[in-house]
């Protein structure tokens, strides 16, 4: 009798089933062998946030997501205008306070020199005179020469009026000589350092005024991210319900399941459709910027790959699950998560953003415009102290030091007519007694101007004091600092890498406000990957730094990456949820760090690995 060919067929498609996954477990990771301990982990690398050190606007972005960046190469210009403005009034302080110093320096000029002598002169004479009038009152009183003490007086006079007279013709040739250069050259200084904090208030209302009007398009981001984010979990939540769907076995109502996950697909299609459409209206009508409609279009193609998941899924269940879909499942979930991790950073970016730039008041807008108003107004006064400099002495003055100079010729005059008339003068004893009394004032008078007027003219001749130069001096020091200040926060507005590697995102973009500390793009160091392994204790104790070690991925079956054991826990934990042993996930484990270098090109950061630690010693 023969035996019925179905049952063989059914064996024989068992055994090639069986014997093609061993082949294929032999490929893509062998089996342990003696000397080897084995572990699962995913490609890892250092996230580098590259922040701006001062606040500004984004004037340039000069890196693209994916590009490789060098250290020291610069990423982003911020506004420099406010920052400029800065520097060239700093500069305009330092130049003034050098000009300070100079003229502090050089002490007073041969004008004031004679001034000052002159002035001494006259004093001198004034209290000779008056010396002379006081012994003249005395004798007079004690022995009545009327005639004498006229005449002495009148001398007395007419050397107080020549001297005068010498007084009135120094203070004409000084208001001849006009301002010194350095005055002008300050009057100069001070106009430029005015226009420079003219400009900076005028740049300063400008940018307060785009950050005024940026409000509307803060809240059209914050809705867009938001879209964005709802997207991406619906993505992420399709995958993982592909993931469990391709990992169990079917269950009851499983497909009923799907099916909602369809119309929930098909719902947040509707949406990220809608947005779009809002989006490009609003991109029409100029109020909404070409990154957000990127950003909308991008949440419309993953609200379409999201339905082409979940329709996708329905099929896998249909038609059971394999090996390669289990794969590709939890590569979808771990795209999709990163995906979703993205748009909650954008979110809260475009939140931060909407914050800073509602915190723009009309009091703050108010207050700009009224600095440019006072600075406008300290202009125009500069102006007009450069214009009266450069004009010279007035005509008036001049004027003015000439009619002084008449006056003390015509005194001088005078007195030599009161000489000429001193015989005539004919006056009581009571007279005298007062005569004698003023004249002994007017001694104690003259004696007291005689003394300033010399500490005058030593003033002139010492020149300036220690302490006034010393503070010249540090004025000069305080406006180099601020300048070099100035220069340094200047500088700042040029963002550079801090170590060379891959541009991983771009977190701000062109004409975007930010703070000191803000995070413009983050950077990938992919020369420098790892993958952390859990391995329970047994195995544990075989580990030891330096150790060789071999990577297989399953995007590259066959290929093995050299690694080496970079750094081992000190202490135990329990398994975490992402991490599957060949032990029970209740029980403590310990990692291991495995250095994988730049992984020759082809590991990328998120991909699932194997890790075969070569450890000498027969198991």
């Amino acid at each position: 009798m023969k035996r019925p060919l179905i049952p063989i067929v059914v064996v024989v498609v068992i055994a090639l089933s069986v014997g093609g996954f061993f082949v294929y477990r032999g490929v893509a990771m062998p089996d342990e062998k003696p000397g080897v301990v084995e572990g699962s982990g995913t490609v890892e690398a250092r996230e580098i946030g590259v922040a701006a050190e001062t606040s500004g606007i984004i004037r340039e972005l000069l890196v693209e997501e994916g590009e490789q960046v060098e250290a020291g190469q610069v990423i982003a210009e911020l506004d420099r205008e406010i920052l400029e403005a800065e520097v060239a009034r700093a500069e305009a302080a330092l130049f003034t306070a050098e000009m300070q110093l100079a003229d502090v320096a050089r002490g007073a000029r041969n004008e004031e020199i004679r001034a000052r002598s002159a002035q001494l002169r006259e004093a001198l004479a004034a209290a000779e005179g008056a010396r002379t009038l006081a012994k003249t009152a005395r004798e007079a009183y004690e022995r009545p020469t009327h005639l004498r003490a006229g005449v002495d007086t009148a001398e007395a006079q007419l050397a107080s009026a020549r001297a005068s007279y010498e007084a009135a013709q120094a203070q004409q040739e000084e208001a001849i000589a006009g301002p010194r250069s350095q005055e002008v050259a300050q009057a100069e200084a001070a106009l430029r350092q005015a226009e420079a904090a003219l400009l900076g208030a005028e740049s300063e209302l400008a940018q307060v005024q785009r950050a005024y009007d940026q409000r509307l398009a803060a809240d059209t981001q914050v809705t867009a991210a938001e879209t964005e984010l709802e997207v991406s979990r619906a993505a992420a939540e399709a995958a993982e319900a592909k993931r469990d769907l391709v990992e169990a076995p079917p269950r009851p109502h499983a497909r009923d399941q799907i099916v909602e996950r369809i119309a929930g697909a098909r719902a947040a299609l509707d949406q990220a459709t809608d947005n779009l459409e809002r989006i490009r209206t609003l991109y029409e009508a100029e109020a909404a910027t070409e990154q957000e409609l990127e950003a909308a279009e991008t949440g419309y193609e993953q609200a379409v790959a999201g339905l082409s998941e979940a329709e996708a899924a329905l099929a896998d269940l249909d038609a059971g699950a394999r090996d390669m879909e289990r794969r590709q499942a939890e590569a979808g979930l771990a795209q999709a998560a990163a995906a979703s991790r993205g748009a909650a950073r954008s979110v809260e970016n475009a939140r931060r953003e909407q914050t800073i730039l509602e915190a723009t008041t009309r009091q703050q807008l108010e207050r700009a415009r009224s600095g440019v108003a006072q600075a406008r107004h300290a202009r125009d006064q500069a102006a007009a102290a450069l214009d009266l400099a450069l004009e010279g002495t007035r005509r008036e003055k001049l004027r003015q030091a000439a009619a002084r100079v008449d006056g003390a010729e015509a005194g001088v005059m005078g007195a030599e007519s009161a000489v000429e008339n001193a015989a005539q003068i004919e006056e009581d004893r009571f007279e005298l007694r007062s005569q004698l009394e003023n004249a002994t004032k007017a001694v104690d008078t003259a004696d007291a101007r005689v003394d300033a007027a010399k500490a005058q003219l030593d003033l002139a001749l010492a020149g300036a004091t220690d302490e006034a130069l010393e503070m010249a001096r540090g004025q000069v020091m305080q406006a180099e600092a601020a300048l070099a200040g100035a220069e340094a926060r200047l500088a700042d507005t040029e963002v550079v890498a801090p170590t060379a590697g891959t541009i991983s995102e771009a977190i701000l973009r062109e004409g975007e406000a930010v703070n000191p500390g803000s995070v413009i793009v983050r950077m990938l160091d992919l020369d420098n990957l790892w993958v952390r392994i859990y391995l329970p204790l047994i195995q544990f104790g075989k580990i030891s730094l330096g150790q060789p070690c071999d990577i297989y991925s399953d995007a590259y079956p066959g290929d093995a990456y050299p690694g080496t054991v970079q750094t081992v826990a000190d202490e135990s934990e329990f398994t975490p949820r992402n991490t599957q042993t060949k032990e029970e996930r209740v029980k403590e484990v310990f990692w291991v760090k495995v250095d994988v270098g730049d992984g020759e090109g082809e590991l990328k950061p998120g991909m699932p690995v194997d890790v075969a630690i070569h450890t000498g010693d027969p198991q």
